[in-house]
């Protein structure tokens, strides 16, 4: 899914830092009329773990292990996610079941779905999600 991201210093950050919509939502014109959003932007992502990740990634690779920050859940609350990406999944889908035969399948580093043994049980080199 496509989602604009506004922020960090908006006019209204009561809802949060960063303020999340569909790329084509109507309110995105707002956001930058109304609310100061003078440098949006654009990014694929299937969670919102994903944009977390898009906003924070030097923040989160710069924490120690065991710190609370050195994972994307902490970030979430400075992150107003609005009407129009409702559906969008907290975490990334990390596993699945091949539409083609049923087998179990996960989610490699590539965005390829594929097992551990780099193909499900219908050989198909590209696999889709059930």
């Amino acid at each position: 899914m496509k989602l604009t991201i506004h922020g960090p210093n908006l006019i209204d950050q009561s809802k949060g830092d960063f303020h999340v919509h569909a790329a084509g939502c109507r309110d995105n014109h707002r956001e930058v009329r109304m609310n100061g959003s003078d440098h949006p932007w654009t990014i694929e992502a299937d969670s919102a773990q994903a944009v977390v990740e898009a906003i924070y990634s030097d923040h989160i690779a710069e924490r120690q292990a065991g710190d609370p920050y050195s994972t994307w859940q902490p970030y979430l609350e400075g992150i107003a996610f609005f009407p129009c990406v409702k559906d969008l999944p907290n975490e990334r889908q990390t596993q699945g079941v091949c539409a083609r035969c049923d087998q179990p399948i996960s989610l490699a580093g590539d965005g390829a779905w594929e097992d551990e043994s780099g193909a499900c049980g219908c050989g198909d080199a590209e696999h889709e999600p059930a």
